[in-house]
């Protein structure tokens, strides 16, 4: 087996050191690969790598049974079969070698974020629609998805011998129950033979010494910091939360709609019939847990959006403020 890189000597030459610290690190990475972002999806992975060690594999098998799922159950085995296997990756040129090839694996690959809507939605969301209401696709998975949760570890029968061994592996090896909803979909979506279509679209993006802005996001300190001063700073935005969210909900609210606004979109994604409608599914339960009601959920995306940049001029005035986080790392060595 050799990998497929066709620039792994260019590393050195991507953009200008950024000091990051692990957690930003690792939401860059998922950020990234969503975005089709080849190389900041690298170098995040690498970063990551070098402060927390072989976390980085089940990383990438997380990311792998999210974002890619049922698009591409191909890269979905690779990445798996490569990260839970030391010996075939000393085989093919070592962990930063691989580290690499499977970022960039990741980043090209088309997405599917099908399995986190459908865990979301059977686990979180209060109102499911009766089965009538939806798409036959949908009230399949979700029945599917409800039986696999209360299984006690018991698989689904009829599944292809690979697909099985796969997820068989990725659940023993991520621990996340979110890796049994790709055989849910396989079932529901591609042993249906529904019609199948690619979705792409264009991402703005804005940067700070090279490092994108969407990366300072829910899931880190400073993003946390800069999504409550954009908040202050707008009152537009501050009003709209008034209205709408208790005041106890409010900073929950705004890093899950900023987090919508910029974190979640992919560059390509797979689309069937009754994605969408899962999708808005996985986005109503995800609301509801930060106190959003439906009926709020576009027009409060809709205002962060429209203030995309004044969130972005947070976000980079908070790289420049002194926070304490975890060390911070700066990429400076040369990658072998």
């Amino acid at each position: 087996m050799t990998l497929d890189h066709p620039d792994l000597k260019t590393f050195d030459a991507y953009g200008d050191d950024v000091i990051i610290d692990q957690w930003l690190a690792n939401s860059l990475l998922q950020k990234a690969i969503r975005r089709g972002d080849v190389l900041s999806a690298e170098r995040a992975a690498l970063i990551f790598y070098r402060s927390c060690g072989s976390a980085i594999w089940r990383r990438f098998i997380i990311i792998a049974f999210e974002d890619i799922g049922i698009a591409d159950l191909g890269v979905v085995t690779e990445v798996t079969e490569l990260a839970a296997n030391s010996k075939m990756r000393r085989a093919v040129g070592g962990n930063q070698t691989v580290i690499r090839y499977l970022a960039r694996s990741l980043a090209l690959a088309i997405k599917s974020r099908s399995a986190e809507h459908l865990i979301t939605s059977v686990l979180h969301h209060p109102r499911l629609p009766h089965r009538e209401a939806l798409q036959c696709s949908v009230w399949v998975a979700l029945d599917h998805a409800k039986q696999v949760l209360t299984a006690a570890g018991n698989g689904m029968d009829g599944l292809p011998s690979d697909l099985e061994q796969i997820s068989d592996l990725g659940l023993r090896r991520s621990g996340e129950a979110i890796v049994q909803m790709t055989p849910v979909l396989w079932k529901s979506v591609l042993e249906a033979k529904l019609p199948m279509s690619i979705e792409r679209r264009e991402i703005p993006e804005a940067r700070r010494g090279g490092l994108p802005l969407y990366a300072l996001d829910k899931h880190t300190r400073k993003g946390r910091l800069a999504i409550r001063q954009f908040v202050r700073d707008i009152p537009e935005i501050r009003n709209a939360l008034a209205h709408t969210v208790k005041h106890s909900m409010r900073n929950n609210a705004a890093y899950m709609i900023a987090f919508y606004t910029d974190a979640v979109p992919l560059a390509e994604k797979l689309v069937w019939p009754g994605a969408q409608e899962l999708e808005q599914l996985g986005l109503e339960a995800d609301m509801y847990k930060v106190g959003v009601n439906p009926t709020d959920i576009a027009p409060l995306l809709a205002i962060f959006s429209k203030f995309q940049s004044e969130l972005d001029d947070a976000r980079a005035r908070t790289l420049s403020t002194s926070v304490t986080d975890l060390p911070l790392f700066k990429m400076t060595a040369s990658v072998r």
